[in-house]
């Protein structure tokens, strides 16, 4: 009868999970998004545990200098040690942090805010498109929602006095900058809280949790710093410092150009939060988010603001302050949003609709629907001609390798008349395929197959030949 009761009780919620459990997992075996970088951690991971040795870094950040944290890739090496180069099992893996992040937020609203909000928040998220996108890949950016709501966790906790909540604090911050470098500025958050709540006068005590979080948090980048000249850690700390002189003056410095940029990065990436590139929505999106903002702001003038929304608030208008002054954010700096933006939007749709359930619930019903009906249009992101796709389809990648290793006989080398021939791990997706297969490249070979797009210049070679894959051409030389 408990049990019962408890899914009677919760019955929303759990179709609400179970909804996006589907959308997160249909056809991932065919359809997960797959890509070069993606590729590349794979093989790191893969590398390591065969030389039983532990990267001190990660991927390279969006300024190839600096490289991100290794947390991804030692999780990756966990899945593969478990279930062993089976693609599919792995990227599950990775949905399952995109289903605990969801989790959460549903317990940080319920606890610090209201059950209602809590319920809009997770329905929200778990119909984002962006990300039901993000947590399809198994990349370096999709565990950030999970590090962003723990992060928002901490700062509640230190805007309570909690005990040890400042090392917390710091050891969260630390934990959400190994998968993203440009989420740095968060850090000015702790000290906001701590001059909110009257707790920023110095102690050692305070001093020994701040070392203590950085620390542990960090430890791979410090132990990397340490026998690397400080070529990590220590010079972007340098770098920040530069970027920040150069805004008022030199090749960084802030302009129009830059707020255009940025503008247009967050009308893209930002809008696919709430919808697949639907205009509209995207308008309505925003004009509740700045609403939010002005309401939340106004809150806080009259000292009413609740300590879950003013962290909230403030993280979300560092981050994106932070983007605007480094200019032209790229997609890996927008997971982060896919917390913050639906949960200003839930508080402002609470706000609005106080004593209107039925009518939001009918308008989020709407929601949901298009955006479902909308992420299959789109092919679930791969193998599509849209803007919103992450190229080929797993199942389409899988079919170029075998036909490859079949052709070539298992000797073969990738190639392609792109820019994009210029990156290392361009291929790495294709490569991983391919040592799933026990197959792999042959850096020497003379067999090689060129990936390409439409309208490639090959076109023009009498003599080569071609094997169109929908998403790709693979020409070749017999």
């Amino acid at each position: 009868m408990k049990i019962s009761k408890l899914i009677k009780d919760n019955l929303l919620l759990i179709l609400i999970f179970l909804v996006a459990t589907i959308i997160r997992t249909w056809d991932l075996s065919n359809t997960a998004i797959f890509f070069d970088d993606a590729g590349h951690d794979l093989l790191i991971a893969g590398r390591s545990l065969e030389e039983k040795s532990l990267p001190l870094l990660g991927i390279a950040s969006s300024v190839p200098r600096f490289k991100q944290g290794p947390i991804t890739i030692w999780y990756e090496m966990f899945l593969i040690k478990v279930f062993g180069e089976n693609l599919t099992l792995i990227t599950l893996g990775f949905v399952a942090l995109s289903l605990i992040s969801l989790v959460l937020v549903y317990e940080f609203c319920d606890r610090y805010l209201s059950k209602r909000i809590s319920m809009i928040a997770t329905y929200l998220m778990a119909l984002s498109p962006f990300a039901i996108a993000q947590a399809r890949m198994p990349y370096h950016t999709n565990p950030i929602p999970l590090a962003t709501v723990l992060f928002l966790f901490s700062l509640v906790r230190l805007y309570q006095k909690k005990e040890h909540s400042l090392f917390w604090a710091v050891l969260a911050w630390a934990f959400l900058f190994q998968f993203e470098l440009a989420v740095f500025p968060t850090l000015l958050v702790i000290p906001w809280v701590l001059y909110r709540t009257k707790q920023l006068g110095f102690s050692w005590a305070k001093i020994r949790q701040v070392v203590f979080g950085i620390f542990i948090g960090l430890l791979p980048q410090i132990i990397y710093d340490l026998t690397h000249r400080f070529s990590q850690l220590g010079l972007f700390i340098v770098w920040v410092g530069y970027r920040l002189v150069s805004l008022f003056g030199g090749e960084h410095s802030f302009s129009g150009d830059k707020v255009v940029g940025t503008l247009t990065s967050f009308a893209k990436y930002g809008g696919r939060i709430f919808s697949t590139d639907n205009l509209l929505i995207g308008l309505i999106a925003l004009g509740l988010i700045i609403y939010a903002v002005v309401v939340l702001v106004k809150q806080f003038k009259k000292k009413k603001i609740e300590p879950a929304m003013e962290v909230i608030l403030v993280f979300g208008s560092v981050l994106c302050l932070g983007y605007f002054l480094h200019g032209s954010p790229s997609e890996a700096y927008f997971p982060p949003l896919i917390v913050v933006l639906p949960l200003l939007v839930s508080f402002i749709l609470n706000h609005i609709f106080k004593n209107k359930s039925a009518f939001l619930t009918a308008v989020l019903l709407v929601w949901g629907l298009i955006n479902i009906r909308s992420v299959f249009a789109h092919r679930l992101f791969v193998s599509n001609s849209q803007s919103f796709s992450y190229g080929c389809s797993i199942k389409n990648q899988r079919q170029m390798v075998d036909f490859i290793t079949n052709q070539s006989h298992g000797d073969f080398k990738f190639d392609t008349t792109r820019d994009m021939r210029k990156f290392a791990a361009t291929f790495d997706n294709l490569r991983w395929l391919a040592k799933e297969n026990s197959a792999s490249e042959n850096s020497q070979s003379k067999k090689v197959f060129y990936i390409e797009g439409n309208n490639s210049p090959l076109l023009l070679e009498t003599e080569i030949k071609v094997r169109h894959f929908g998403c790709s051409d693979i020409y070749f030389y017999e």
